[in-house]
């Protein structure tokens, strides 16, 4: 049976989805996505714990989306990193974040939604910001390749990560940006075969500051 890592890394990052219902998907996250951004930044001392559940009961959003968030944030934590390749709904998680760590990520993957946040003002002096700013910059570029790189290829950059996991983000960011679908949205999600089963989950419906995965009976 897949985790809930897979099924949301499957979701977001598969081949079941084309271009369009991909851009409702992600831009509905990146909304989300922010807003639990402005919450912790607004208290960036607090250590935020409890189970995933409990999490995004917290931050008002779907278990899978939080995973998606966890996901994200995972290398940004504070000398540690939550079991989210195992975790499930109800294992105990903390949110605890190195600034300067999540900020320089957060170039790192194009995000400015979030970097040019106004909550950093009050955690990082401008100096501090255009440091790493220019550090992260400075560390390396991308390497063009002529053949096509999957999902889970390793990311030509060199990182070690997979494709989809690092640069292949950024294709997705594009619709960061755009305005969150309208109230009511919704579409089916194809059976995805092969390498790629989204086990449960038959469908997104899109409403203000959260999507509802729809699962099967």
């Amino acid at each position: 049976m897949a985790t809930l890592l897979e099924n949301w890394r499957n979701l977001a990052y598969g081949d079941g989805l084309d271009d369009k219902k991909k851009e409702e998907l992600w831009s509905g996250y990146f909304t989300i996505e922010k807003g639990i951004y402005e919450k912790i930044l607004s208290n960036p001392g607090e250590v935020v714990e409890g189970t995933l559940k409990e999490l995004a009961d917290k931050y008002e959003t779907e278990i899978l989306i939080m995973t998606g968030f966890l996901d994200g944030i995972n290398e940004s934590l504070k000398g540690y990193e939550n079991p989210i390749e195992t975790m499930d709904e109800d294992t105990v998680v903390k949110i605890e974040i190195d600034p300067e760590k999540l900020y320089y990520n957060m170039v790192e993957a194009k995000a400015k939604w979030l970097y040019s946040l106004p909550q950093w003002d009050s955690i990082l002096t401008e100096e501090k910001r255009s440091e790493l700013y220019k550090a992260q910059k400075a560390s390396g570029t991308v390497r063009r390749e002529s053949r096509k790189i999957y999902p889970n290829d390793p990311c030509p950059c060199g990182s070690g990560k997979k494709y989809k996991k690092c640069c292949g983000r950024n294709q997705y960011r594009k619709w960061a940006d755009k305005p969150l679908p309208r109230k009511g949205s919704g579409f089916l999600l194809p059976c995805i075969r092969k390498k790629l089963p989204v086990a449960g989950f038959v469908g997104v419906t899109v409403q203000p500051r959260t999507l509802h995965l729809l699962q099967s009976p």
